[in-house]
């Protein structure tokens, strides 16, 4: 994976993508976007993006000891992006699970919580992708990653509804 010349390119896209989710979970609790049960779950998402963000550093990086994993060698830049992802790939899938979660109970949607489900599911996998990488020293798991493209889905899906007047039904309580 690391010699795959879109390596630094497509995780340089995700980190800009992380940064512009952290904007926006700020800007969308200093908006109101939500109810006020959702207030807590933005700033928590945004302090899992920005987590995320941060291990996106070193993990682009790591590409840079490519020679010294296929040589038997020392690679400092890797060892650190793999000891961040047991961190940052929790904290981002759950925070976003957990923030999607919220918005459906606040919109009571069907939407949005079709877009919960997805998040939510999405969220665990992909969260679960870093520590058994780095457990498991096994690359058989990286599928697992993959799973981020259900939070991608929720970010986009929930984006769209907030840009789109509503005319859901609200479901009954």
């Amino acid at each position: 994976m690391l010699g795959n010349p879109t390596w630094a390119a497509s995780h340089l896209l995700m980190l800009a993508g992380l940064v512009v989710a952290v904007a926006t979970f700020l800007m969308a609790k200093r908006e109101a976007a939500f109810g006020p049960s959702v207030s807590t779950w933005l700033t928590v998402a945004a302090i899992g993006s920005a987590i995320g963000a941060a291990e996106l550093v070193p993990h682009v990086a790591a590409s840079n000891d490519l020679e010294g994993l296929q040589h038997h060698h020392d690679t400092p830049v890797l060892d650190f992006h793999l000891m961040m992802q047991v961190l940052a790939t929790p904290a981002l899938g759950i925070t976003i699970a957990a923030v999607a979660i919220a918005v459906a109970r606040d919109a009571r949607t069907k939407a949005a919580w079709i877009l919960a489900v997805i998040a939510a599911i999405s969220g665990v996998l992909y969260g679960l992708a870093g520590p058994l990488v780095n457990f498991t020293e096994s690359v058989a798991v990286t599928p697992l990653f993959a799973a981020q493209t259900g939070v991608a889905i929720w970010l986009l899906g929930t984006g769209i509804r907030l840009l789109v007047p509503s005319r859901a039904v609200v479901l009954s309580s």
